[in-house]
């Protein structure tokens, strides 16, 4: 069995993601597709059991999913 993972990111536009979904057993595939679509989504999805340190690393200005997070919704200010 596999740990669950949750999104951490701001909910997406449009009510695609919402912030803090879980998933069990993997991503489906409409969350698949759009980790292909726009890439830094997917780093936004991590172990539940990381949950806390991600949020704290959200906080951070310049951290690794901060950035990423700025650059999911600039590319999706971009296709609007």
């Amino acid at each position: 069995m596999t740990d669950s993972l949750i999104y951490v990111g701001r909910s997406l536009p449009g009510g695609r993601l919402q912030r803090y979904t879980v998933f069990k057993n993997g991503l489906p595939e409409h969350v698949k597709r759009l980790c292909a679509q726009y890439q830094p989504l997917r780093q936004l999805i991590v172990p539940s059991a990381q949950l806390r340190d991600a949020q704290a690393e959200l906080l951070r200005t310049g951290s690794r999913l901060h950035t990423m997070q700025r650059q999911l919704f600039a590319a999706f200010s971009a296709k609007s």
